[in-house]
């Protein structure tokens, strides 16, 4: 009569592998085959066979369950708001921070991102203003090591000084002085411009960007032009409107310092795309009356009506002339006046809103 040990008749748990332990059929053991763990059975009696070696199960072993590297180890309950992650041994599952998505700092003063600020996260984000003076922040060295995959923002969080309608300074953004030299490679002055980019091979590239230059202004007095001139508007200069201009609802009408006062005219600060709006005022007689508005861009004239007539008159006035043209650094934007009729006229100035105004706004262009 054959004999049954009733302690076999179930799968037996040995625990974790043993080398010198004996196994037989039905042994469960737990072993981790490098950084992978798992449960294994014996099928047939076996001793100092590991049960898998580099994920090949041993002949005398079946697996019963395995997982990822870690992810069956024990790990004590990490902080709130912390991350699960991947040990530095790449061994095991563990809670802790990760590296931040985005990190931001405040700056009241001149400021030069350095290599550390760009590290451990994915972007950075650099508030800052030109209250009561100029800014400068300063991009680290392209060569710095924690520019990979990082996105740098430059942006201003207030208004810089506003003196009678005038924003009086800049936010500037330079690059490291071993990278072309140090050249600015952005800048604004009102609450909201900003600028956004990342290293792409040897060069930053700019993604996104806004910046605030931009004069209205409204012509002191009547300036007369005589019959068939083409004329620069300059008479009395040009008024910037006040803050309580619009009912106060727009602090500023000058910004960037791009208007020059002896020659009434707008310097463009940088590459760029200009905006220039003219809206001119004349009398309304029909027989004396042919003025049309025109521009000047460094030293060419961009618009103007080439049309003559004398008192039967076929052409004119017309008061109002849009551009929108790319600029360089430096060029001059001037507002003209062309006389289609071979009598003399005013334009007329002297009272804001009501009369001549110009509008220019310029915005960076990188091509």
């Amino acid at each position: 009569m054959a004999v049954q040990t009733i302690g076999r008749i179930k799968q037996v748990f040995k625990g974790a592998y043993d080398a010198s332990t004996a196994y037989i059929a039905d042994d469960i053991v737990s072993y981790t085959d490098g950084a992978i763990p798992g449960y294994y059975i014996c099928t047939a009696a076996s001793t100092g066979n590991a049960p898998s070696t580099s994920g090949t199960v041993h002949g005398s072993w079946a697996v019963q369950s395995k997982g990822p590297g870690g992810l069956f180890t024990d790990i004590t309950m990490g902080a709130a708001s912390s991350n699960i992650k991947v040990n530095t041994g790449a061994t095991a599952i563990e809670f802790g921070s990760v590296g931040a998505s985005q990190k931001q700092l405040v700056k009241t003063a001149n400021y030069v991102i350095t290599n550390d600020d760009c590290g451990g996260s994915n972007e950075l984000v650099v508030w800052c203003n030109a209250v009561g003076g100029d800014r400068t922040i300063t991009l680290p060295p392209l060569s710095a090591a924690n520019l990979a995959n990082m996105i740098i923002t430059v942006a201003i969080d207030t208004n810089t000084t506003v003196t009678s309608g005038v924003g009086q300074y800049e936010v500037k953004l330079n690059q490291d002085a071993s990278d072309n030299s140090g050249a600015e490679i952005w800048s604004g002055t009102k609450q909201g411009d900003f600028v956004r980019m990342c290293k792409i091979g040897a060069a930053w590239q700019v993604l996104d960007h806004r910046e605030t230059y931009f004069e209205h202004r409204w012509m002191n007095s009547d300036q007369y032009i005589d019959g068939y001139n083409h004329e620069h508007l300059t008479a009395g200069g040009w008024n910037v409107y006040q803050n309580s201009t619009r009912n106060g609802k727009l602090d500023g009408n000058s910004w960037g310092n791009c208007w020059n006062t002896s020659n009434n005219e707008f310097i463009c600060p940088f590459d760029c795309w200009a905006d220039m709006n003219l809206d001119a005022c004349f009398p309304g007689e029909g027989n004396d009356n042919g003025l049309t508005t025109s521009w000047k861009v460094n030293g060419t004239t961009i618009y103007r009506q080439q049309g003559r007539h004398s008192d039967g008159r076929i052409s004119g006035p017309d008061g109002t002339c849009r551009v929108v043209m790319p600029c360089s650094a430096t060029w001059d934007i001037e507002p003209w006046n062309q006389n289609m009729d071979d009598n003399g006229c005013n334009t007329y100035g002297g009272a804001s809103g009501q009369r001549t105004q110009l509008h220019i706004r310029a915005w960076r262009r990188y091509w």
